[in-house]
């Protein structure tokens, strides 16, 4: 039977944890055996063609919006890095009525991909849609990144827009690009906008860095100030039912308003006080839900519910699997068509053979190696699945080498040279940086003076579990 898809949109990246309980106990109730997160922060419903009907109104009379996939005009849900907040590092005038605000204003989807974004954090890319608004230093003021051409750098407004006019842009961004069916000439585009709207605005005098950002482990049972946090990722993004709705049950047990939902297709718990990390620990258990550095599977930027795509990863993981291939900070994806992924390697799949399933492959890169690098250059083509991964294995190892910490030099003449040490945690592998952790509260304080309460962000260790290790041997 045809299967198709209906698409809830989170608020802004999280949903209630009662509204999700009522959207799982409708899906339970009609059959639906797993959900999918869509890495536009959505939570999407796999059911055969003749219960769209059925389901869409039973959400609706819920309160419940719902969007049907072949929508092509409604096709992209609005992003924000509302998931990272009090997780991640974040500019200090952002909190979460900073988002949920600007998201009100909004449509929810939009024929355009458009991102709310602080730089700051590491969870959500910075770059990875059309319209790019980046938080700046200025309270309530951001940067606009535009980037409708995989091929082009990024184009960057002339001025900073206050987060009050960010959704009336947009719709006249939008119009504009309606009107001349998906062709945007920046220039003429700024030039039309000045001409149809009033908005309030701040100049800048040199061209800001783009942040770079660290490929985040998000799927952690990690503490942060005196609560912990719990990132929980499966395999294709597709979650059990029963695991979603027994995780609103745990939430609502304690008091846990909200569950976010990050663009990786994974979910984060904030707010997991200690005296109940047994009990998730349970959970996790229960559903076989294995947390860590899990690398080979979160290093994916594409769709989940497309069945070729996943065929595909599934073979690269085992191969990185098999020829213990570290792979850490290099992020992949698959698209069809036009690039719509933009990974570190995006491989587009070309068919040659839908009847026999024989696909060849081309693989593009940023011109600088660079994730928040939108513009892309042509590294192979007509590749083979061999083929492909011996390039995407060269890659691999060219990306590591130019990132490579180097080699401390012991001798230099006569004069012996003292390796830098650093602290590491035994437990989890941490590092106490040896500049401080200023988002820990402990800034630029020698690890030796640190407090003897002091324990490690991530798991939780105590002092005591740290060692001292050579920088030569990090990533050995």
């Amino acid at each position: 039977m045809e299967q198709e898809y209906l698409r809830i949109p989170s608020f802004a990246g999280r949903f209630n944890v009662a509204k999700l309980k009522r959207i799982m106990a409708i899906a339970i109730r009609v059959g639906i055996q797993d959900v999918f997160v869509g890495n536009r922060q959505e939570l999407i419903l796999p059911l055969p063609k003749d219960l769209v009907h059925l389901v869409t109104e039973k959400l609706e009379e819920e309160g419940i919006e719902v969007v049907h996939r072949k929508n092509r005009f409604l096709e992209n849900h609005v992003i924000t890095s509302l998931p990272s907040l009090h997780v991640f590092s974040s500019k200090k005038w952002i909190h979460t009525g900073t988002y949920t605000s600007i998201y009100k204003q909004m449509k929810k989807y939009s024929p355009l991909k458009i991102g709310i974004v602080d730089g700051t954090q590491h969870l959500t890319p910075v770059l990875m849609n059309q319209l790019n608004f980046i938080a700046s230093d200025f309270v309530d003021y951001w940067y606009l990144y535009i980037c409708f051409d995989a091929k082009d750098s990024p184009f960057l407004w002339p001025v900073l827009i206050d987060s009050k006019y960010i959704a009336m842009l947009i719709q006249e961004i939008e119009n504009y690009y309606e009107k001349l069916e998906g062709i945007v000439l920046n220039d003429e585009l700024v030039e039309f906008i000045n001409t149809k709207i009033r908005y309030n605005y701040k100049g800048f005098s040199k061209i800001p860095k783009l942040p770079t950002q660290e490929m985040p482990c998000y799927d952690v049972f990690t503490k942060y100030s005196e609560k912990y946090w719990l990132g929980i990722t499966c395999k294709e993004n597709k979650f059990s039912s029963p695991l979603v709705d027994h995780l609103t049950t745990l939430c609502k047990e304690q008091d846990i308003s909200n569950i976010y939902v990050t663009t990786w297709g994974s979910l984060l718990i904030r707010s997991i006080l200690q005296v109940n990390k047994l009990s998730w620990n349970s959970f996790l258990g229960n559903y076989n839900i294995i947390t860590g550095h899990a690398y080979y599977e979160l290093n994916w930027i594409m769709q989940g519910s497309i069945p070729r795509f996943q065929y595909y990863k599934d073979k690269m993981i085992n191969y990185f699997y098999q020829n213990k291939i570290r792979c850490m900070g290099i992020t992949l994806g698959f698209f069809y068509g036009e690039q719509d992924a933009f990974p570190l390697i995006a491989i587009k799949i070309v068919p040659v053979s839908k009847l026999l399933k024989i696909d060849y492959f081309e693989i593009y890169i940023p011109k600088d190696s660079q994730l928040n690098n939108r513009s892309y250059r042509l590294h192979s083509r007509r590749l083979s699945f061999i083929e492909l991964k011996r390039n995407i294995l060269d890659i691999i190892d060219a990306f590591q080498k130019k990132h490579s910490i180097a080699l401390p030099e012991k001798v230099k003449g006569n004069t012996m040279v003292t390796e830098q040490l650093v602290h590491q945690c035994t437990v989890c592998f941490t590092l106490y940086e040896h500049k401080g952790q200023p988002t820990e509260g402990f800034e630029l304080i020698a690890f030796s003076k640190l407090p003897d309460s002091y324990c490690c962000s991530v798991c939780g260790g105590a002092k005591e579990k740290y060692k001292n290790i050579p920088v030569s041997l990090l990533g050995t």
